[in-house]
């Protein structure tokens, strides 16, 4: 997603109103990767997010996880226009398809078929995290998204 028309459509994009829920997962999300870092580190949290990102009190990672989790929820909300305004959507063999991909790579790293389930919030969120890959997919084939 380093493509410029895309970036510029995303910072051009006004949102509204924000997916409370969907914010909150990827906090969370945000807040799951500082602890593995910190323990892939050998760190405190505390210690960690100091040394990763500056951060320095829970008020400065909580706006770090919020301004993180904003940035994502806009793109995905970009992307999802993008597939309802192109007619894009992902079948049930690319469905098959993509969990097989996100299984083996979740298994890859000790994690369980549950657990990449809950990341993407059940079968929704993967077929929401599908559609995205697809639309990014068909803009790179479109030469709109560099490979």
């Amino acid at each position: 997603m380093h493509n410029q028309l895309f970036q510029a459509a995303v910072e051009n994009a006004t949102v509204h109103r924000y997916p409370t829920l969907r914010i909150g997962r990827l906090m969370e999300q945000w807040y799951q990767e500082l602890a593995a870092g910190a323990e892939d580190m050998g760190m405190s949290q505390t210690d960690y997010a100091s040394f990763a990102y500056g951060l320095q009190s829970k008020k400065d990672c909580d706006a770090m996880a919020l301004e993180n989790a904003m940035s994502i929820a806009k793109q995905e909300m970009v992307l999802t226009a993008i597939a309802k305004a192109e007619n894009i959507t992902v079948s049930q063999e690319e469905y098959n398809r993509y969990y097989t991909e996100y299984l083996d790579a979740f298994t890859a790293e000790g994690y369980t078929e549950e657990y990449m389930v809950e990341y993407y919030g059940g079968k929704e969120g993967l077929s929401q995290q599908f559609l995205m890959e697809l639309v990014a997919i068909r803009l790179e084939e479109q030469g709109n998204i560099p490979s």
